[in-house]
C-alpha cells in the first residue's frame, strides 16, 4: 500500500509485475520494469498492491477474493 511497493523495487522483484501505488513514485514503478496501473487495488499473481489509505476496501475485497481461491 503507498509507498511499500518501494520495498518490492528495493528487492527487485518488481520487474514484469502489474503494480500499483501512491501516484508519486509511478516513475520509480516503471523504472524497475514494472507497469504501474492507475487502479486503487491491483491483484498479479501472489502480490496485491493498493495506491493509499482510501483504498482499503478494494484491496481487502482482493485479500479476501484470492485467500477464497485458496
Amino acid at each position: 500500500i503507498c509507498h511499500g511497493i518501494q520495498i518490492l523495487i528495493a528487492a527487485g522483484i518488481a520487474e514484469g509485475r502489474r503494480l500499483t501505488s501512491y501516484c508519486n513514485i509511478r516513475f520509480e514503478v516503471e523504472q524497475a520494469g514494472a507497469k504501474w496501473v492507475n487502479k486503487q487495488s491491483v491483484v498479479d499473481g501472489n502480490f496485491i498492491t493498493a495506491q493509499t489509505w482510501e483504498s482499503h476496501p478494494d484491496f481487502y475485497r482482493d485479500i479476501f477474493t484470492q485467500l477464497h481461491k485458496g
